[in-house]
């Protein structure tokens, strides 16, 4: 494989093997990450370079000073790529499309632990095959005592929990689990926000809603909302009985003389009501029977000539039976009145239709009018009837209707106060019932514990790379970082944060099958560390650009003689082969 760059960057230009391991070295800022970035773009078909993300910014992608634009190249038997700028377009020859090069974290274009935590869990979850089974889900599940040992569980609860874990198993594989965490913790807050509306004013708290009773209800009294419902249909149940015992209120009693006083005066008005209807519909027949005797225009008679005798008929058609007839036409179709006495014959059957329109909207509104006047003599009827029955009726007990009422009042505000207290803790289930599913779909839930569980594997294969690099042990948690020995990623020192993310990056490599790898700042480390790079890039058998700051030529390893590959030396951007 050979890369060739021209005018990115830093790079004037640059023609150099990548097989084996293949060493750039030179000063600083003459053009060596410049180089490492362009053979990444082209590898991975990304022509986006130092923040150009956007195509109107690839122009900055060129070496200042050049007339043609850039250009890089990765070439190999069968096939060829090019990145082009400013353009950014792609050009490839032969199967220079189809190769896949490897992944920006397999090539070592991406540092693994500058990705943020979330993100290098979802790539280890997709890369190590780390992601929870459905089995995995069902037993994290499932309840534990304090040290982490299954409980007994009743079948009907272990079917409720297999059923939970297979319903976010299937919304995990549709959604994925940060949005499915996502979901679940916005319903956990929704469930927040409806406790806080039934118990009003109370505010939310996990402790307090455990306890929560409405004031004038008994904290550890065991309400049972059927025996509060059955007291409080007995108590309104005992106020009617003590409403009908005696007599009515007054204040009853003259409502319902009040609603029975307009009687008379709906009568009468009843009467004057159905003389109205009898009246409209005497104009309405007349003005019917008006319209029916005006003459007809005799234009408007549609008549044809007999084919045979040549005399005026009419036809008329009955769809309904599928039937033409030939008639004779009426007397007055024979006699020919003038157009002026056509249009004055419109003219009145016009305003005789107008007017049985108004007669009907006027027998109409008369019909309503005595509709509602016998509604309302209906309704002073029973006011008058209920007012005789009041009337009628012993003297009542004010006081024993009093405690009656109040009975049933405090029995309804019992009633609502339990419904209240009940409603609150159905929610405060739900939301207990919500924590085990947002623990399980976090970050640090069923899919840490998995990871955890299933990294020794991958650990080993690092253990054995570090063997190979004569390495510090560097392992990686199920947090999703990386250790050095005993350190954290932050206790390390810059050199065994950069052997770590190597020594990934060439894990990753293996893994995926990538076809190059790179390394930059090969002079972190000391010269007696550097040959262990060199052994285990070797032993990986992936073609590696690597790239040291030196002063000279000189202070590079020397690879040939150790048939690791080549060395190269860039100033001011021009590469040559050492």
């Amino acid at each position: 494989m050979t890369l060739k760059v021209r005018d990115v960057l830093g790079v004037v230009s640059a023609s150099l093997p990548l097989e084996k391991i293949t060493l750039v070295g030179g000063g600083n800022g003459q053009g060596k990450s410049s180089l490492l970035q362009a053979c990444a773009a082209v590898a991975l078909r990304m022509p986006k370079l130092r923040g150009a993300s956007r195509k109107a910014d690839f122009a900055h992608v060129v070496r200042r000073g050049s007339a043609d634009g850039g250009a890089a190249t990765l070439s190999w038997e069968t096939g060829m790529r090019r990145i082009s700028w400013p353009s950014g377009d792609v050009h490839s020859t032969g199967d220079g499309d189809a190769r896949h090069m490897g992944s920006p974290l397999g090539i070592g274009a991406v540092r693994f632990m500058e990705l943020p935590p979330k993100e290098r869990l979802s790539v280890l979850a997709e890369r190590l095959d780390l992601a929870p089974t459905l089995d995995d889900i069902a037993a994290w599940l499932a309840p534990k005592d304090d040290r982490g040992k299954p409980l007994p569980e009743a079948e009907e609860d272990r079917q409720a929990r297999l059923d939970l874990a297979t319903a976010l198993h299937s919304k995990v594989d549709i959604s994925g689990w940060d949005a499915c965490e996502k979901t679940a913790r916005e319903y956990a807050l929704k469930l927040k926000g409806r406790w806080e509306e039934v118990a009003r004013p109370a505010n939310w708290g996990p402790q307090k809603a455990a306890t929560w009773v409405p004031e004038g209800l008994l904290p550890d009294e065991p309400y049972d909302l059927a025996e509060v419902a059955a007291e409080m249909d007995a108590a309104k149940a005992a106020y009617q009985a003590a409403l009908r015992a005696g007599s009515a209120s007054e204040a009853e009693i003259a409502l319902a003389r009040e609603a029975a006083a307009p009687l008379d005066d709906l009568l009468k008005a009843g009467e004057a009501c159905q003389a109205a209807v009898l009246a409209a519909q005497e104009t309405l027949t007349a003005l019917e029977q008006r319209l029916k005797d005006l003459p007809r225009p005799t234009d408007a008679l549609p008549l044809h000539t007999c084919p045979h005798c040549e005399a005026e008929i009419r036809v008329t058609i009955n769809a309904a039976i599928d039937e033409i007839r030939l008639e004779k036409p009426p007397a007055e179709a024979a006699k020919k009145a003038s157009p002026a006495e056509n249009a004055k014959r419109r003219t009145a059957i016009t305003a005789a239709r107008d007017a049985i329109r108004g007669a009907q909207d006027a027998l109409e509104q008369a019909r309503r009018a005595a509709q509602e006047n016998s509604a309302a003599v209906a309704t002073a009827e029973e006011a008058k009837k209920r007012l005789a029955r009041l009337q009628a009726m012993p003297k009542q007990d004010p006081e024993a209707v009093g405690r009656a009422q109040l009975a049933a009042t405090q029995a309804e505000t019992k009633h609502r106060l339990v419904s209240t207290m009940l409603r609150a803790r159905e929610i405060y289930r739900d939301w207990c019932a919500q924590q085990p599913i947002i623990n399980c779909l976090a970050s640090t839930g069923v899919r840490m514990t998995v990871m955890e569980r299933r990294m020794g594997a991958f650990n080993a294969e690092l253990a054995a790379l570090c063997q190979v690099g004569r390495f510090g042990p560097v392992t990686l948690t199920g947090e999703g970082e990386l250790r050095y020995g005993e350190s954290s990623w932050e206790q390390m020192a810059e050199s065994e944060r950069w052997r770590a993310e190597l020594l990934l990056t060439l894990a990753f490599a293996k893994r995926e099958g990538a076809q190059l790898v790179l390394v930059d700042r090969l002079d972190v480390l000391v010269p007696t560390q550097r040959p262990g790079v060199c052994e285990l890039l070797i032993h990986i058998g992936i073609p590696a650009l690597v790239a040291m700051s030196a002063r000279n030529p000189e202070a590079l390893p020397n690879l040939e003689a150790a048939n690791y590959g080549r060395r190269a030396w860039i100033e001011g951007g021009v590469l040559r082969l050492l």
